[in-house]
């Protein structure tokens, strides 16, 4: 089982739209990429997953009914939530679609290579040789190379990692956004990338991942006429005329999941290190607040920002950083407070990433506002 690696230089946003957001190299500098154009009029479509029986037959004939089961739901509850969430938060295109890459193989070329893309993925990660980035070529004329592709993507996007008995790799995964492809010598469409909150998302995590995306999109739209140059210095203004929310922050009630929370933080001694108001939540709760656009409150939210393999074969691990979100409009208000690495495996039971020293440097940007 082959998969391929596109290598290539990933270009951050910058803090502005948070970590986990990134540009393929191509898709910046718009005089000669027409990314965002080649979207806007093209069809999106949103690629659902579907099971692969002869995986599922394997993990039930072995016994694995656990994964087998987890697989299945799995993949039910990513198509309900996207199917629910893209046409909520997602405006990028006046024509979307979503079909299974099954359907996909039925189209004809010239229908596949005019349509865009956004497709359910492994996160990149980064090793001292460079950054290996997972990728789903849908723009192949032979229909034999378009087989084993979706063969080799499905093989890599399995579940195994939510298996209370795996011990492999901790894992992260993305929302990989291609644009059609341009004339016979643009061999690249441009792509745009999405890192998800968790492996399986909720409604609530695709509501924050498709609007950190919009938000990419719509700068591209201001300034995809920019150079690189002039897009940098953009960035950078935007940063400095950032408003200051820490009065927001500091009258609403912080959500702080109850799975995020580090074993060694209990809930009643978040206040030593920070003395606004706060509740701890189930995910339930969390998710609610976010999807109802609820003022009263400011989320803390989980962010895988990379995958790092070890240096000599050491474990890899991700890091995540952590974010303050309003719910009444969807828009990060902080952006990395703190970042943590978890290493080893990450499951279903949540990050552990909230920490007594998440909660001070939080406390500590507030405060640093104030002066």
């Amino acid at each position: 089982m082959k998969r391929k690696l596109f290598l290539f230089v990933l270009t951050t946003l910058a803090s502005f739209f948070a970590s986990g957001n990134h540009l393929a190299a191509e898709s910046l500098g718009g005089k000669d990429v027409p990314f965002v154009e080649r979207i806007k009029q093209s069809t999106l479509i949103v690629v659902l997953l579907e099971q692969n029986q002869k995986y599922f037959a394997k993990l039930t004939k072995k016994g694995r009914n656990y994964i087998a089961s987890t697989y299945a739901n799995s993949i039910k509850t990513y198509n309900d939530n996207m199917q629910a969430m893209v046409p909520q938060c997602l405006k990028i295109s006046n024509n979307v679609v979503f079909k299974t890459l099954t359907e996909i193989k039925a189209m004809s070329v010239d229908e596949r290579c005019k349509s865009s893309y956004l497709l359910y993925d492994r996160a990149p990660y980064y090793s001292p040789s460079g950054t290996a980035n997972f990728g789903c070529n849908l723009f192949f004329s032979h229909q034999v190379d378009i087989e084993q592709e979706i063969g080799d993507y499905e093989d890599a996007i399995q579940f195994e990692c939510l298996d209370t008995a795996y011990t492999g790799q901790c894992e992260c995964r993305k929302l990989h956004l291609y644009a059609p492809m341009g004339n016979e010598k643009e061999l690249s469409s441009g792509e745009m990338e999405q890192n998800l909150l968790e492996v399986v998302p909720t409604e609530a995590d695709l509501k924050i991942s498709l609007s950190r995306l919009q938000q990419k999109f719509d700068f591209l739209i201001k300034n995809e006429n920019s150079s690189k140059d002039e897009q940098k210095e953009m960035i950078a203004k935007m940063q400095q005329d950032m408003p200051d929310y820490s009065d927001t922050i500091k009258n609403k009630t912080l959500l702080i999941c109850q799975q995020d929370l580090d074993k060694g933080l209990t809930p009643d001694h978040i206040v030593q290190y920070y003395p606004y108001n706060y509740k701890v939540v189930s995910k339930t709760e969390f998710d609610r607040a976010i999807l109802n656009n609820d003022g009263r409150c400011c989320a803390l939210v989980v962010s895988p920002v990379e995958k790092v393999s070890g240096t000599y074969g050491g474990t890899a691990y991700i890091k995540y950083t952590h974010l303050i979100i309003n719910p009444a409009t969807g828009n990060i208000i902080v952006n990395e407070v703190s970042e943590h690495e978890v290493h080893g495996t990450i499951g279903m039971s949540g990050f552990e990433t909230v920490t007594e020293k998440c909660m001070k440097e939080l406390t500590k940007k507030l405060g640093d506002s104030d002066k």
